[in-house]
């Protein structure tokens, strides 16, 4: 019985139509192929017309805009010449079969001794991987056994070490490796590790107008630049290893053909199938040019950037105001709005002139609107930027200055296509937290890349992680305890956070929780994690007035060298954007959930980097319905990894410190006695503290979950 491929829905009846036809094909030798730099190749000759036609459909995707109502513009994840249709490695070996030959390069050969050891998991993790790839460790430059299938996707969780276990890959394999990140922490970070594991590593780059590859054994190459840029076909073919790791508001002027105008305007003029050509920047020739608007966008966000530009004489000032995360355009890459500091360099059009130019970041401000507002995107042919459009006066004249901005919407599913298709080396691999993801990533990633290779089983959690829940309940307060709603009836959700975030004795119990957290365990350091800047800045202050502990920031536009600084403080701030990505602290023991939120597995993971004794997780439950149903995704969660969780209300754990505090005191006054006695006396408080903390525990609202029992709360 013929067995049928996974195809699309759309495609699914044209593909029963074809399946046998294909499957005659294979049978009868006739499709002529090969696996190359461009990834799978076919002679169109061999193909029907029907065929070639259900390949394109196919492999034409539409990327998926998390939150959008807006559709979203296709592209396609394959090429085409005069003869052959390049397709995606293992979408074209699962449709069509192993490729009759090999042409792809086998990349230079490296010997790179890894300084470590694996976890016992991650040993386990690696030889799934080997055997995925059909891995043998002599030559395999004539090996038919390989049949280019030397490709695989790796799923661990945050903090089990994908780094770490992709460096020791690339040492068994003995390959040049080529990285591919798309944030320049990630970079740094990877760098920080190969010279720690493989210190004896030649690190190379691939960043904007850098190509160092030449004699190196590793190269960093950011995947902006290898999608958008045009580059020799022959520079990839030294890689043997391919690793790939994981808006404006609407006043903003753009340039265009018919003058400035606003994106809003833009955006209106989109929806009504008329567009203008928008002014861009072509980084190939290094000249400014129009180009169509191909796409616009519009969302809502309550998170800006305020960043204030001069020129390099002080004549004139500019101000953009931009979404946190969107990027601009420096001498060296697209750079996200939110990490440029005052004395930050961006590329720039001046007046009239058709030369670029540079503008210094003057002033860096965040903006936190309590209500989300209108925020645009568009997107421009080719060149995937437009410049802004600011007035600005200087001395007695106008000038407009045009600062150079990434269309953000293109930094996805296309990018990554492009990326993908460009370098195709023999082996390849791919890492991530969660190939579940809401942007359709995971379905191009398994084309090129292939099926997974490890997925942690549920409940399969190293770490022994325990939960403290606390319930904030808030008595005789009708105003913090009502929900605000608009006019629909909708809860106001970034009003809500806003409230709970400036409700001053939420905040002192967050300093309470923490002082009292480490009275009971000096040794840990936290991150807290939360969603304002002023509840950040509330709680900086209070904890440092009352010297609780040495306390430092982790948010975006910090420099590099304060980041690290504040690496060290006992107590660490920053917000869940920074942890989500760019936070990587080793010596983490604890976590603060200071600020609702559904998503935590990225968090958690930030205190589960090293082995500790005792991980420890605070989640601080705030008590309307909608923050409620977000602790009930955050339980889910904790349950699927087999965390401990131990749930208690806030009246109820200012008791219980109360009790710690006064056994404490007792214990210090009493005489010595003998050692046996001593020994019996410990065991004797320890139950009594399990006894009342037994006691304190609330009943749940709801049956417990498996996980949520009672437990000793001795950290």
């Amino acid at each position: 019985m013929l067995k049928l491929k996974k195809v699309s829905p759309k495609n699914r009846e044209t593909y029963l139509e074809l399946a046998n036809v294909i499957e005659n094909l294979k049978k009868n030798n006739l499709i002529n192929s090969y696996l190359g730099n461009k990834g799978y190749s076919i002679y169109k000759v061999c193909l029907t017309t029907k065929i070639i036609d259900f390949i394109k459909e196919e492999l034409t995707l539409k990327p998926v805009l998390v939150n959008s109502l807006v559709e979203t513009k296709s592209f396609p994840a394959y090429q085409e010449s005069e003869k052959k249709l390049y397709v995606p490695r293992y979408w074209g070996i699962n449709m069509f079969g192993y490729p009759q030959t090999i042409k792809i390069k086998y990349g230079a050969s490296i010997n790179l001794k890894f300084n470590g050891d694996l976890r016992d998991y991650q040993i386990k993790v690696l030889n799934e991987y080997l055997k995925a790839i059909d891995f043998v460790s002599d030559d395999i430059k004539n090996d038919t056994k390989n049949k280019g299938n030397g490709s695989a996707l790796i799923e661990l969780w945050t903090g089990a070490g994908k780094t770490v276990l992709g460096l020791k890959i690339i040492e068994v394999l003995r390959k040049k490796t080529i990285i591919f990140v798309h944030k320049s922490f990630l970079k740094d970070q990877w760098i920080e590790r190969i010279t720690q594991y493989l210190p004896n590593a030649k690190i190379g780059l691939i960043q904007g107008p850098i190509v160092d590859i030449e004699n190196k054994d590793i190269v960093l190459a950011m995947i902006q630049s290898v999608s958008m840029k045009t580059y020799p076909d022959t520079l990839f073919d030294s890689f043997g290893l391919s690793v790939y790791d994981e808006c404006f508001k609407g006043s903003t002027l753009i340039y265009t053909s018919g003058g400035c105008v606003k994106i809003s305007n833009l955006y209106k003029l989109w929806k009504q199938n008329r567009t203008l050509n928008i002014r861009s920047y072509n980084s190939t020739s290094k000249t400014f040019e129009y180009k169509p608007l191909t796409y616009a966008w519009k969302k809502k966000s309550n998170q800006f950037v305020k960043l204030t530009l001069n020129n390099e004489r002080n004549t004139f000032e500019c101000i953009i105001e931009c979404t946190l995360n969107h990027k601009i355009l420096t001498p060296n890459d697209y750079v996200e709005a939110h990490k440029l500091n005052s004395g930050s360099k961006i590329m720039s059009k001046s007046g009239s002139s058709k030369e670029v130019v540079l503008l210094e970041v003057v002033k860096q401000e965040f903006i936190f609107s309590e209500d989300s507002i209108d925020v645009y995107d568009i997107e421009v042919a080719d060149n995937h930027n437009y410049i802004l459009a600011n007035i600005v006066t200087g001395d007695t004249i106008q000038i407009r200055c045009g600062p150079i901005v990434s269309n953000c919407h293109h930094m996805s599913s296309e990018v990554f296509s492009n990326c993908l298709k460009k370098c195709n080396t023999l082996y390849g691999l791919g890492l991530s937290a969660t190939m579940d993801r809401k942007d359709g990533l995971t379905k191009l990633f398994k084309m090129h890349l292939g099926e997974i290779c490890y997925k942690p089983p549920k409940n399969s959690s190293q770490d022994n992680v325990l939960v403290k829940a606390i319930d904030y309940i808030v008595e005789n307060d009708e105003d913090y305890n009502e929900v605000e709603r608009d006019y629909r009836g909708n809860v106001k959700y970034s009003t809500m956070v806003s409230k709970i975030s400036n409700y001053n004795r939420r905040s002192d119990f967050i300093v309470y929780i923490l002082e009292s957290e480490l009275f009971i365990n000096p040794h840990q350091q936290f991150i807290v994690l939360a969603q304002t800047k002023n509840l950040l800045n509330y709680l900086f202050d209070s904890l440092t007035h009352k010297k609780i502990a040495c306390v430092g920031y982790y948010i975006g536009g910090m420099k590099m060298e304060e980041l690290k600084k504040s690496e060290s403080k006992q107590i660490i701030l920053a917000t869940y954007s920074m942890a989500a990505e760019a936070l990587d602290i080793k010596s983490l023991t604890s976590l603060f959930l200071a600020s609702p939120k559904s998503d935590i597995i990225q968090a958690v993971g930030r205190i589960l980097r090293e082995k500790h004794a005792n991980p420890l997780v605070i989640d601080l439950i705030d008590n309307h319905d909608v923050f409620l149903n977000q602790f009930n995704k955050r339980r889910a969660f904790y349950n699927e990894k087999n965390y401990k969780i131990i749930r208690s209300n806030n009246e109820k754990y200012y008791d219980y410190i109360k009790h710690l505090k006064t056994h404490k005191k007792d214990t210090e006054t009493e005489t010595e006695t003998e050692t046996e006695t001593e020994t019996e006396t410990e065991t004797d408080t320890e139950n009594n503290q399990a006894a009342y903390w037994n006691t304190l525990i609330p009943n749940s609202r709801k049956k417990a979950s498996s996980t949520e029992t009672i437990h000793k709360c001795l950290i």
